[in-house]
């Protein structure tokens, strides 16, 4: 009599996928620290230029990271078609080194996007491909000396993530969203459950910057306790009614 239902119930508890949750990250800097523009006007300004970075959130299901958001403007739509993604760096365990570099290979059109393992001090120069020459190369104006690409003769490939796209024709009273899909190899991030994730990202440009921490979020076996507690009781309860 009570057996459907139960078998029902603890199939829900265990098998019930969690919703998609995240960190929200605003944004907070002008630069990344310690890369400071030595035109001393440019480090008075959160943005130089179009777009304007606004935010975004790490989308998670569980500890398993499924993608990036980042929202966006465009204060001016002048030199909007010179300005691209730059790279995406995560530092998983915020120990200092970049552990993951996502490509954007310079390219606003939606498709996919490598992403690479890769071991890149924070504070070497070494570790990046500045603002200066990227985007000097298509004649425009940067915010100087910032990084914007990853050095990845020594990554190693990882997988790929899917690419929304970047707007090309945009509305400047309206808000914009990028999103990028690493559902499909977020197992292979190295994210530490529990942990604290430090990220960067900029444009080609340089023009603006989001950089900060956030938390990973970590397994909650007490909560799991507690639905197999919950279900292994109703079935003695129903197993001492059918014997009364």
């Amino acid at each position: 009599m009570y057996r459907l239902p139960l078998l029902l119930t603890l199939a829900l508890l265990l098998g019930s996928p969690l919703p998609a949750h995240g960190f929200v990250f605003s944004d907070s800097v002008v630069h990344w620290p310690g890369y400071a523009s030595p035109l001393s006007g440019q480090n008075a300004r959160d943005v130089n230029g179009t777009p304007d970075l606004l935010g975004g959130e790490f989308v998670f299901n569980g500890q398993h990271l499924l993608g990036i958001r980042v929202d966006y403007s465009a204060p001016s739509t002048a030199l909007w078609d010179t300005v691209v993604p730059g790279d995406w760096f995560l530092d998983v365990d915020s120990d200092g080194y970049w552990d993951v570099a996502l490509a954007n290979a310079l390219s606003r059109e939606a498709g996919s996007r490598n992403v690479y393992g890769v071991n890149l001090a924070y504070g070497d120069a070494g570790s990046y491909a500045f603002s200066d020459d990227v985007y000097n190369a298509l004649g425009g104006l940067e915010r100087k000396g910032h990084p914007v690409l990853a050095t990845l003769e020594q990554a190693g490939l990882i997988g790929s993530a899917a690419f929304s796209g970047w707007e090309k024709d945009p509305v400047l009273a309206d808000t914009y969203s990028a999103y990028w899909d690493v559902s499909g190899i977020s197992g292979l991030l190295g994210l530490s459950p529990g942990g604290t994730l430090t990220y960067g990202f900029t444009m080609n440009c340089a023009n603006d910057a989001l950089h900060g921490q956030g938390p990973v979020p970590a397994p909650e076996p007490g909560s799991q306790a507690l639905l197999l507690a919950g279900g292994a009781g109703v079935v003695w309860k129903a197993r001492r009614k059918r014997r009364g």
